[in-house]
C-alpha cells in the first residue's frame, strides 16, 4: 500500500475510535487543508511538509485516546495493536468490521433457533398463547444479546463507563427474564391463580429491571458531566414513589374490591415511570456522543420508552374497553418485542461503534 495513503488511512481510523469528534476537530481541520490539496485522480503523494503534519495529528490523536478519551480507556500498545489488526491484509485475516457482522449474523442464527425450541416446547407442553410465550423468550434473547454486544467492548471502557454498562445490562437482563416470567406464569394455571406470583410480583420485577438500567444512565451522564434534574436522585425517587402512591388514591381507576388493579397499577405506573426518565436522560446523554455512539444511544432510550408503555397501554385497554386477556397479550407482546428489537439495535450499533467504524473528516461538529 502507498505509505501515504496509509498513514492517512490510520488517523481516519484513530479518529473513529474517539468518543467525542468535537475534542479533535480541530486536528481533522489540519488532514481536510492537507488532503483537499491532492487531486482525486492520482495516487496520494504528500510533500514533506504536509506528510511531517500528519505524522503530528497522528501522534496528537493517540495522546487524545490513550489520556483524555472520555468512554474508552487505551495504551499506545493497544492502539497499535487495533491499527496493525484494522490494515493486515494478509490471507486468512478478518477485517474487525467484518468479525462484528459475522458475531452479528451468528446472534440472529442464536435468537431464530430460541423461537423454534421455545414454540415447539410449548407446543408439546400444550401452553395457551404458545406463540407469545414463544416470542417473549426471543425477546429475552435479544435483550440478553444486546447486553453480550454492550460489554463486549467492556476491557476498553473507562471505569465510570464500565459501572454504568454494568447497571444497564443488569436491567437488560432483568427486562428480558421479567417478559419471559411474565408470559410463563401467566400461561400455567397452577401458577396463575397464586395471587403473590399473579398480583404484583412479576410488575415489580420490571421495575427492578428499569430501575437498575436508569441507574446505569445515570452513571453514564455523570460520566459526561449532564446536568439535568433527571440525573437527580434526590428528585427522581421520590417523585417516582409519589406517583406510585398517587395511582392507588386516583378515583374512577381502582375500586377497593379490585384486588387485580390495588397491587398491580403501581408497578405498571412506577415502569412507565422510570422507562421515560430513562428515555429523556439518555437523550440528553445522547447529545454529548458523538454521531454512532449517539445513535446508539437514542435507539436505547427509544427501545425503554417502548417497554415502558407496555404496561400502562395494555393496562388502559382493560380498564377503559373491557379488552380480554388475549387481546392484553397481544398489545403485550407487540410493544415489548418492538422495544426488544430496538435496544438489541442499540447493542449492535454501539459494538460498531466500538470497532471505530466511522468516517470522522466527513462530519463537523
Amino acid at each position: 500500500m502507498n505509505n501515504d495513503r496509509q498513514l492517512l488511512d490510520e488517523i481516519v481510523f484513530l479518529a473513529g475510535l474517539a468518543s467525542d469528534l468535537s475534542a479533535i476537530n480541530p486536528l481533522l481541520d489540519t488532514v481536510r487543508l492537507v488532503t483537499a490539496k491532492q487531486s482525486t485522480d492520482a495516487p496520494l503523494n504528500l510533500a514533506p511538509d504536509d506528510r511531517h503534519q500528519l505524522l503530528d495529528v497522528r501522534a496528537q490523536l493517540e495522546d487524545h485516546l490513550v489520556n483524555r478519551d472520555s468512554l474508552r480507556k487505551f495504551t499506545k500498545e493497544s492502539l497499535q495493536a487495533a491499527v496493525e489488526e484494522q490494515f493486515n491484509k494478509q490471507a486468512g485475516h478478518i477485517s474487525p468490521l467484518s468479525q462484528v457482522r459475522q458475531q452479528f449474523k451468528q446472534i440472529l442464527m442464536v435468537i431464530g433457533g430460541v423461537f423454534v425450541l421455545a414454540a415447539v416446547m410449548s407446543l408439546a407442553l400444550s401452553v395457551p398463547y404458545w406463540w407469545l410465550l414463544a416470542a417473549s423468550c426471543t425477546v429475552t434473547a435479544m435483550f440478553i444479546s444486546a447486553c453480550w454486544l454492550f460489554l463486549s467492548q467492556y476491557a476498553t471502557f473507562t471505569q465510570a463507563l464500565r459501572k454504568a454498562y454494568a447497571w444497564i445490562c443488569v436491567g437488560v437482563v432483568l427486562l428480558g427474564i421479567s417478559a419471559s416470567a411474565w408470559m410463563l406464569f401467566t400461561s400455567i394455571k397452577k401458577v396463575y391463580v397464586v395471587p403473590a406470583l399473579h398480583y404484583g410480583l412479576i410488575y415489580y420485577l420490571f421495575d427492578l429491571a428499569f430501575v437498575a438500567a436508569y441507574i446505569g444512565v445515570r452513571f453514564f451522564a455523570q460520566a459526561q458531566s449532564v446536568r439535568t434534574p433527571l440525573a437527580n436522585l434526590w428528585i427522581v425517587l421520590p417523585a417516582s414513589v409519589l406517583v406510585g402512591m398517587a395511582i392507588t388514591w386516583a378515583p374512577h381507576i381502582i375500586t377497593p374490591d379490585d384486588r387485580y388493579l390495588r397491587t398491580t397499577m403501581p408497578g405498571v405506573v412506577l415502569i412507565s415511570f422510570y422507562g421515560f426518565v430513562i428515555a429523556l436522560l439518555a437523550d440528553r446523554v445522547r447529545r454529548t456522543l458523538t454521531a454512532p455512539y449517539a445513535r446508539a444511544m437514542g435507539w436505547f432510550g427509544a427501545g425503554y420508552a417502548l417497554s415502558a408503555s407496555v404496561g400502562i397501554v395494555s393496562t388502559l385497554i382493560i380498564l377503559y374497553t373491557g379488552a380480554g386477556f388475549g387481546p392484553k397479550l397481544i398489545i403485550l407482546g407487540i410493544f415489548y418485542a418492538t422495544g426488544g428489537m430496538l435496544v438489541f439495535i442499540s447493542g449492535y450499533l454501539f459494538r460498531l461503534s466500538s470497532a471505530g467504524q466511522t468516517n470522522a473528516l466527513s462530519r463537523q461538529r
